[in-house]
């Protein structure tokens, strides 16, 4: 995993029990981040560029998501601890809030003030390989090895719809920017575009290969693929 600063001045790069943090103008090593678990999966950011929270884990052994202050590498917190790696993390708009998807195929959702458990979300038979918040934070998205991605009401924990259109494990998820659809990505090489009201696919893009985790930035979304 991987993910620049929100001033894009560092490149954040998971490691082996670390994280390395780069200057992307001439490539030069700034510092180490200590005390990560063995793998990274995820990284990123919060709203307000002031924690780092990171998605890792050793897998079929351990699996949590450790918040950082990426300004000192001071570890702040450790959530979602499991008995299988963190595949995505993802706070919430505002930044009060943060997801933690796991390869025991629960989600579970944080106050980050306090760092308590508010949701359990049980709903995959699977590892949870993405998760996305929309546009005002009242929905999560979730992508599966189940061959589904789903979206779930954050105020309750409540199921809204699930998309079983790929019938491959699904690997991505972004919602577009009006909340009304949805763009996931799998193991059938393609990105469908389905609506959250009715789990219909009005659209579909096919790849070279397996597309994994979708990201967004600058009025686009971007695709990742074998």
């Amino acid at each position: 995993a991987l993910t620049f600063s929100q001033n894009g001045e560092q490149l954040i790069v998971g490691g082996y029990h670390e994280l390395t943090v780069w200057n992307p103008v001439d490539g030069a090593l700034v510092r180490r981040i200590k005390n990560v678990g063995q793998r990274t999966y995820a990284l990123q950011y919060s709203p307000d560029g002031s924690l780092l929270a990171v998605g890792c884990g050793a897998p079929g052994q351990l699996g949590e998501a450790r918040i950082f202050d990426p300004v000192n590498g001071e570890l702040k917190m450790v959530l979602g601890t499991t008995s299988d790696v963190v595949l995505d993390v993802a706070f919430n708009p505002k930044g009060d809030r943060i997801a933690v998807a796991a390869a025991d195929g629960v989600i579970g959702i944080y106050e980050v003030a306090s760092g308590e458990l508010q949701l359990t979300i049980t709903s995959h038979s699977d590892w949870v390989m993405a998760i996305a918040w929309n546009s005002d934070g009242t929905r999560l998205a979730s992508a599966s090895r189940d061959k589904t991605s789903k979206v779930f009401d954050v105020s309750n924990g409540e199921l809204v719809v699930t998309y079983a259109g790929h019938g491959q494990p699904v690997k991505g998820v972004f919602f577009h920017p009006k909340g009304e659809d949805l763009f996931s990505s799998g193991s059938d090489n393609k990105i469908h575009r389905w609506k959250i009201a009715d789990g219909k696919k009005s659209a579909e893009v096919g790849l070279g290969g397996e597309v994994f985790k979708l990201s967004s930035g600058a009025g686009f979304f971007f695709a990742t693929s074998a």
